[in-house]
């Protein structure tokens, strides 16, 4: 008897360890409301001035180098990269075709604070992240 309840307690405990692996997992890949965003961004902001080094040299270069791409602020680049989308696969031609997109998602005052160099926020991004 003392056994056969201990040996259930190890399968109910075993369960809820494998059930929160499978959950964890799903949410970490498929990444429901941006949940891996909010997870990593401690760890962003801890290396926040060495990624904020590393993307004014990459705007720099990229910048010289192709002119159809967009100029991004800092900010508005760490804050694309922290939602998963790389600033340097946007070009300024796919936001001029996607701008009726982001102001149906965002209203149009606010599409123009962003380009005007504000930040968006990550609900913004989430609500826009379908026009990409």
């Amino acid at each position: 008897m003392f056994r056969l309840f201990f040996g259930f307690l190890i399968v109910v405990f075993l369960s809820g360890v494998l059930s929160l692996g499978v959950a964890g997992y799903f949410i970490w890949e498929k990444n429901p409301y941006n949940v891996r965003s909010c997870l990593v961004e401690n760890y962003m902001k801890a290396s926040s001035t060495e990624a904020i080094k590393t993307a004014s040299e990459k705007a720099t270069t990229t910048n010289t180098e192709n002119s159809d791409k967009p100029v991004f602020s800092l900010a508005q680049e760490n804050m694309l990269s922290k939602a998963g989308i790389e600033p340097e696969s946007i070009s300024s031609e796919m936001l001029i075709q996607k701008e009726a997109c982001f102001i149906e998602k965002l209203g149009e005052q606010r599409v123009k604070e962003i380009k005007a160099g504000d930040i968006p926020n990550p609900m913004e991004i989430y609500k826009a992240k379908s026009c990409f």
